[in-house]
């Protein structure tokens, strides 16, 4: 994949480690997913963020890769974007688009 050549370049450049602060030793070579780091991770609920926004005089988008139908309780737009994977924009960056510019234009997704 051309993107994922130039983030490796990017990432690996002496200036780029200098401007983030990385210090000399701890990264050899960064690579996209490290799976050779002991890592786990509880991601907290987003729940309360929507109940926040339904409370509030806000509308809210919430896209996932996982739900398979659009619904409209309060004012919150449930959507798919189908074969996207968790990070939908990268894999599918029209789909998303044009969901992101109907939902703006307050049309049905």
């Amino acid at each position: 994949n051309q993107g994922y050549l130039l983030l490796y370049t990017w990432a690996n450049n002496e200036s780029v480690r200098k401007a983030l602060h990385v210090r000399k030793g701890t990264v050899d070579h960064w690579v996209r997913c490290n799976r050779s780091l002991s890592y786990a991770k509880n991601i907290p609920s987003s729940v309360g963020y929507h109940q926040t926004l339904t409370n509030e005089d806000l509308r809210a988008l919430i896209y996932r890769y996982v739900t398979s139908y659009s619904k409209f309780p309060y004012d919150l737009t449930f959507t798919t974007i189908r074969g996207a994977g968790h990070t939908a924009p990268e894999y599918k960056p029209r789909e998303c688009l044009a969901m992101l510019d109907r939902w703006l234009a307050l049309r049905f997704l």
